[in-house]
């Protein structure tokens, strides 16, 4: 057995703690070994552990004579089930099993979030999840800063509503993994759903497609670029939905599900499901479910620093024809309660 630092200073404590006989203290110092042990390496064993007498200590003697002790094998001395006993109520295992959980490694049990929205009722309906909040300032962007605990987790959470588009939100996506080095990076907001999705819906975006990106010649040639959330949030995503947690934070207790899809995103605000880029969607992304204007920018700024898993997560605020009307009716808080709903019970769940 190793006879370390840790292993010495327990000895130490032991011996020198209380006064002992020196049968004590060699029964003791033999135990330390836990294998057989010569008589000079018991001899040893006790200077190094301070106990300077031990230098005219006659162990073979000691020993002969504490024969229910200890006993002689071929390899040197050990100490019989006696003896073990002995140094049992001398203290010794216990001991051992203090310095043990002293040593044992803790777990660090905390995290840090990065959410990102781009409108002032989206960033409204993530607020009222953490606590202790308080404002901080990186080059002109405004963080809510706060904690949210789960599972005995504890996540740090910087909140910022960013406003619209692509170009914006990678920044400000590359400012905020600059200066928090979140764990994970969630843009939490609202999307007009383009099919087999209801007003307060929840998608989760397994991929986005820029559709901005093509070709004229003189019609329209996509050359798709898809960028992709994290496996391992959009994994614990699908458990989220199958558990059906998430609509228990919702302030309204929504009765409305989620699913995790294709979503396309550009530049435009769309309003209408006959415009020429719902159209070009609908040929081109035909598998896209919604489309939005910020979660392909934050995808990319996640994806070029290694290491930040992302995910964007939509409440459906509309279905692109009515969006006026949707948006009057209040569809917009709806979605972002359910999308922020959603995003914080996928931090409970997120190692």
């Amino acid at each position: 057995m190793s006879f370390d630092a840790s292993d010495k200073d327990v000895l130490k404590r032991l011996i020198h703690s209380a006064p002992r006989r020196q049968l004590d203290v060699a029964l003791l110092i033999l135990a330390s070994f836990g294998s057989p042990a010569a008589i000079k390496d018991v001899n040893a064993r006790a200077i190094e552990v301070g106990v300077r007498k031990a230098k005219k200590w006659n162990l073979s003697d000691m020993f002969r004579r504490a024969a229910h002790l200890v006993i002689k094998l071929p390899s040197g001395w050990e100490l019989t089930e006696a003896g073990r006993a002995q140094v049992r109520e001398l203290g010794y295992e216990a001991a051992h099993a203090d310095i043990a959980e002293t040593q044992t490694p803790t777990v660090d049990r905390t995290r840090k979030a990065v959410i990102l929205t781009a409108l002032p009722v989206e960033h409204a309906a993530v607020m009222p999840y953490i606590a202790r909040a308080s404002r901080q300032r990186d080059r002109g962007t405004i963080y809510d800063v706060g904690e949210f605990v789960a599972n005995d987790v504890t996540w740090t959470v910087a909140i910022a509503e960013i406003g619209a588009g692509n170009v914006r939100a990678a920044s400000e996506t590359e400012r905020a993994i600059n200066v928090f080095k979140p764990d994970v990076v969630l843009f939490v907001g609202v999307a007009g759903g383009i099919k087999d999705l209801s007003i307060g819906d929840v998608v989760v975006a397994e991929k986005i497609y820029n559709y901005e990106s093509a070709k004229l010649d003189p019609e329209v040639k996509t050359r798709p670029h898809v960028f992709r959330s994290s496996y391992a949030l959009v994994q614990s995503a699908r458990a989220v939905i199958r558990d059906a947690k998430w609509q228990t934070r919702s302030p309204r207790g929504s009765s409305r599900h989620a699913v995790v899809g294709a979503v396309a995103a550009g530049e435009k605000l769309l309003a209408s499901s006959y415009s020429s880029v719902a159209e070009l969607i609908r040929n081109s992304y035909n598998d896209a479910v919604a489309v939005e204007m910020e979660g392909g920018g934050v995808l990319e700024a996640a994806h070029a620093n290694e290491g930040t898993r992302a995910v964007v997560i939509r409440g459906i605020s509309d279905l692109l024809d009515g969006k006026s009307a949707s948006d009057k009716s209040g569809s917009q808080t709806l979605a972002s309660e359910n999308a922020a709903a959603f995003a914080f019970e996928l931090l409970a769940q997120t190692a």
